[in-house]
């Protein structure tokens, strides 16, 4: 099912299993209350999680749930965010309480995800094997994915890898979020078919993991990781690390098995696409002078 059509599943179950100004859901294994007190603000809280996830289950709002939010909805205009008892964001506008409410929820079910790993990192799928880049925010992995995607690589996710037990990445399907459109911080959501592509889904074994990040003056120079290596730089985007620590290193200590793991500086998205690609095109087991040339 698309993702659209999931969306509007969801938002027909959401209205018949509100409770009061409260609903709850499932989305990877983890169980989320939200509530908040009055009907606009559970309108907001509902299309905030169809936002922040591709898709979740339902729940009776009653529900015994893990985790809680709580939205205050002020009629000033200026609402709260708390996650249990703790303050999460205060006096916030619409729009910016949005934004904070939609990576709360992500990130819960990132960090929590049951049989899952959620690494931050841009995914494609090229040849039939899965490209990871992973990387913070204001690295250029939105950039370097979207790159890709418009020279023909299925796109999975511009924000998380998302790994089950036997190391396949699966999609985190979203629409692109590209800054530099209006200003260097303000990001802007694009579907993938803006960029020619199409949304992939399934697990894909991964070809290649690469470390990258952009530099005005960044030199393309490939280095080649151990399995080791590349592991210990994985962990550093890895979210469920300190929750889940044995089945996190179990399922990445696969993945660094199993792929090609890079780590170089990078110039231009544009002429990193086109060298990655190359890279793809090449064996498995390669000299490092080779993957320079």
């Amino acid at each position: 099912m698309a993702a659209e059509e999931r969306s509007r599943v969801n938002r027909r179950v959401s209205i018949a299993h509100v409770d009061e100004y409260r609903f709850a859901f499932e989305a990877y294994g983890v169980k989320v209350r939200i509530e908040t007190n009055n009907a606009e603000g559970l309108d907001f809280t509902m299309e905030a999680a169809l936002d922040a996830l591709p898709e979740f289950d339902q729940l009776p709002a009653d529900s015994v749930t893990e985790h809680h939010l709580k939205l205050v909805w002020n009629r000033s205009g200026r609402h709260t965010l708390y996650r249990g008892k703790k303050i999460v964001a205060a006096r916030q506008s619409p729009e910016v309480m949005f934004g904070i409410l939609s990576r709360e929820i992500r990130l819960t079910a990132a960090e929590n995800a049951v049989e899952r790993v959620f690494v931050h990192a841009g995914v494609v799928v090229w040849g039939g094997r899965a490209i990871v880049l992973p990387g913070d925010s204001f690295h250029g992995k939105s950039t370097l994915t979207a790159e890709l995607v418009r020279r023909g690589a299925g796109y999975y996710s511009d924000e998380y890898a998302i790994f089950d037990p036997t190391g396949k990445v699966n999609p985190f399907p979203k629409s692109l979020s590209i800054r530099g459109e209006v200003d260097a911080y303000r990001q802007i959501d694009r579907p993938v078919e803006h960029f020619g592509g199409v949304q992939w889904t399934g697990g894909a074994v991964v070809g290649l993991v690469l470390l990258t990040q952009y530099q005005p003056r960044g030199k393309w120079d490939p280095q080649i990781l151990s399995p080791a290596n590349g592991l210990m730089e994985i962990l550093k985007y890895t979210l469920p690390i300190r929750r889940r620590p044995a089945f996190t290193l179990a399922v990445l200590k696969t993945v660094a098995d199993e792929a090609l793991i890079v780590k170089t500086d990078r110039g231009d998205a544009s002429e990193a696409a086109r060298l990655i690609i190359k890279l793809m095109g090449q064996t498995a087991r390669l000299d490092p002078d080779e993957v320079r040339r």
